[in-house]
């Protein structure tokens, strides 16, 4: 793990992780039933649905890893490189994941399946923004990682090895982000439905036009402290 990541790293991962969490939750619970966040489960059911051959499904499992890896692709593209300043593109992509947060909400009463394909794109967008500002350390569309190197830290300390601390209480962070996220997403779905994915429009928008402001403001040649 890089040593000096900025403290804004934190802050933003928590909120994108809440986002995140938000998205995953209501698709969970909305007539999809799939988690869109995150991939292991889509490659398993995308596995299962190619070996009994019911095309329909292998065809919408796999457009969703195939617009998730979009996703990421368009996201590389736009932020280019891991250095970490604020004159990168990160409202760009923010903007971009508003937007299409909104397009797949708009969409989803008649077209859930594209609802469903452009959120998987949306969260392959921001994760991939995230990985890149972070030199991989943070992940904000799914906790498996997060997790896992929890865990691997708390196993070092058990047996009187060296904890990265910093680490540790940023893995909780993300973790506590996301949980938090689709929890309130759970809640209020009882009572909004999938207009819940307001709330994660809103954060994302809300992030990534004030910080495009400061970078047109601003300029690109000042970096991150």
């Amino acid at each position: 793990m890089e040593k000096k990541l900025p403290g804004w790293i934190g802050i933003g991962g928590f909120t994108l992780a809440l986002a995140a969490g938000a998205i995953n939750a209501c698709m969970l619970l909305s007539v999809v039933h799939e988690p869109v966040s995150h991939l292991t489960g889509t490659t398993t059911n995308f596995a299962i649905a190619l070996s009994a051959w019911r095309v329909p499904d292998a065809l919408r499992l796999g457009g969703m890893l195939v617009c998730f890896f979009a996703g990421s692709v368009v996201s590389g593209m736009i932020i280019r490189d891991y250095h970490v300043r604020l004159g990168r593109r990160y409202g760009v992509v923010l903007f971009m994941e508003s937007v299409g947060i909104l397009y797949a909400l708009a969409v989803f009463k008649s077209a859930p399946i594209i609802s469903q394909l452009v959120l998987s794109a949306v969260c392959g967008l921001q994760n991939a923004m995230a990985t890149t500002f972070s030199r991989s350390v943070v992940r904000t569309t799914h906790v498996t990682g997060l997790i896992t190197d929890l865990g691997i830290q708390l196993g070092h300390a058990l047996i009187k090895l060296a904890v990265d601390i910093q680490k540790m209480k940023l893995m909780a962070i993300l973790v506590g982000g996301y949980f938090i996220g689709a929890l309130v997403s759970a809640l209020l779905f009882v009572h909004f439905g999938v207009q819940v994915l307001l709330l994660p429009a809103a954060i994302t928008g809300c992030i990534g036009v004030p910080y495009y402001v400061y970078r047109s403001t601003h300029g690109t040649r000042r970096p991150e402290a």
